[in-house]
């Protein structure tokens, strides 16, 4: 039997078959995102499927044992969750020779890159976006095709980047994703971009209507200080022309480029969400993660104090909602869940007014039901998706709130997810580094894995692994059609 002190709790991870049996006065259980309150010994099991249930004692002299399998989870290895989920991605991997894959990934601190140089912020922009387990998948899949990793450049960053030079009247866009790095552009408000060596750019970009108010202004483009081009009329755009669009320019030589964007309009703002630069072949990865930010975040319904804040305008929140897999990606990696845990329960609404919708707390079935909305919305767009969820916090590090639900109930909402949806898989980082994986999160410290000690951020080696993991996941063998 094993002993869980009074006040703490204890995650359990088990493999299919088994019975979990738990003695004590009091005590709940969190199993499958539901925390009950048991006053006598209780039984558990045996479990079609593996599963891991939380036990948080309310009193001394709580003990539990597992038995009715004799494989633990511990010793099992980590897997990908409905590989035939990926089939989309993998038929376009085969044309990766003659066209683009493009691949977006959205996400928290961690997407962001945060530990490549401080393990509580981004410094440099270009060397999280290289070092970040983003810009290391990207340098994964150049490796294996033998062309060149393309990848997203944005108006606005943290810390610096060399890339990127804009005017001073140019504006953060906070109501259009990702992420509130795009930006507004005028006229008189312009952004150049210097890319890598490369012979295409794609201009990401939102053509707004009579919806949007005056976000309409139209944009043109200059490669190379040569002959402005509109790529946008001013004025209210409609159909094929309207929402998140992609305009590609290609047949430029190999070499490094600069790419200048600038509205039509004097008054009338622009959205420029990014820039992407590739050779017309291979694997692009772009990263989106912001730091601190939950899936609520994402979808405009945060909380001002530390995040995204909030909107009461409903049509904003659609608009939002629309960015997953809106620029022609064939995948998109999706890795939300750690601050979803630890503000599940901060409140956050959707401001104040008619449309305002709250309160709203991160909690599992709500992180659930809110990456259900967008893996749907990717799908319909012709793209898969990759749930992605990191590896745990470490002791000393951030914690749940008290009586909230273990991290690892985001894990098993998107495995959930993929388990029941169409063209959705599921990768549990955790599942590699430590409760069910082959090193313990101690352990994790003494490899060389986190930027520090205490800190739920990577280092350089730790995002490099978790690059490897997904790497592997997607170039499986056994995915199927």
């Amino acid at each position: 039997m094993v002993a869980v002190a009074n006040s703490s709790f204890v995650p359990v991870s088990f493999a299919a078959g088994s019975v979990v049996s738990i003695t004590g006065l009091k005590y709940s259980v969190t199993l499958n995102s539901v925390t009950q309150t048991y006053n006598r010994s209780s039984t558990f099991g045996p479990f079609d499927t593996d599963q891991i249930l939380t036990i948080t004692a309310l009193d001394n002299g709580v003990t539990y044992d597992i038995s009715g399998n004799s494989t633990p989870l511990t010793a099992r290895s980590y897997r990908l969750y409905n590989p035939r989920g990926l089939r989309r991605f993998r038929a376009k991997l085969g044309n990766a020779l003659y066209a683009p894959v493009h691949i977006g990934c959205h996400g928290d601190s961690i997407t962001q890159g945060v530990g490549t140089e401080n393990p509580s912020s981004v410094t440099t922009n270009t060397i999280a976006d290289a070092r970040g387990w983003p810009g290391q998948l990207r340098a994964l899949f150049a490796a294996r095709y033998g062309t060149l990793g393309g990848g997203a450049i944005t108006p606005f960053y943290s810390g610096t980047d060399s890339r990127v030079a804009r005017d001073a009247g140019v504006t953060a866009d906070l109501t259009i994703g990702p992420c509130l790095w795009g930006g507004r552009i005028r006229s008189d408000r312009p952004v150049t971009f210097t890319t890598p060596a490369c012979t295409a750019v794609d201009i990401l970009y939102f053509g707004g209507d009579t919806a949007d108010g005056t976000l309409n202004g139209g944009f043109t483009y200059q490669v190379d200080g040569g002959t402005v081009t509109q790529g946008l009329a001013s004025g209210n755009n409609t159909g094929a022309t309207k929402g998140y669009k992609v305009l590609s320019i290609t047949g430029l030589a190999n070499t490094t480029h600069t790419i200048t964007l600038a509205g039509i309009s004097a008054t009338n703002s622009q959205h420029i969400t990014a820039i992407r630069y590739h050779n017309n072949q291979g694997v692009t990865v772009s990263r989106w993660g912001r730091a601190g930010w939950t899936i609520a975040d994402y979808l405009g319904v945060g909380e001002s104090s530390r995040n995204n804040a909030a909107t009461s305008n409903a049509y904003i929140r659609s608009r939002l909602a629309a960015q997953f897999g809106a620029w022609n990606e064939a995948l998109t990696i999706i890795s939300l869940g750690q601050n979803d845990g630890t503000l599940q329960q901060t409140l956050m609404g959707g401001g104040t007014g008619g449309e305002a919708i709250g309160p709203v707390y991160t909690t599992p079935d709500y992180y659930e039901a809110r990456l259900r909305e967008a893996v749907a919305n990717i799908a319909a767009l012709g793209g898969c998706t990759l749930l992605v969820n990191t590896a745990l916090p470490p002791s000393g590090g951030v914690t749940v709130p008290s009586g909230g639900q273990a991290y690892y109930a985001y894990h098993q909402a998107c495995r959930r997810i993929a388990s029941d949806t169409d063209h959705v898989a599921h990768l549990s980082i955790a599942d590699r580094w430590g409760m069910t994986g082959d090193t313990s999160s101690a352990e994790n410290v003494t490899l060389g894995m986190l930027s520090d000690a205490a800190s739920v951020h990577p280092s350089t080696q730790g995002y490099g692994d978790y690059a490897n993991a997904m790497f592997e996941a997607l170039m499986r063998p056994d995915l199927t059609v």
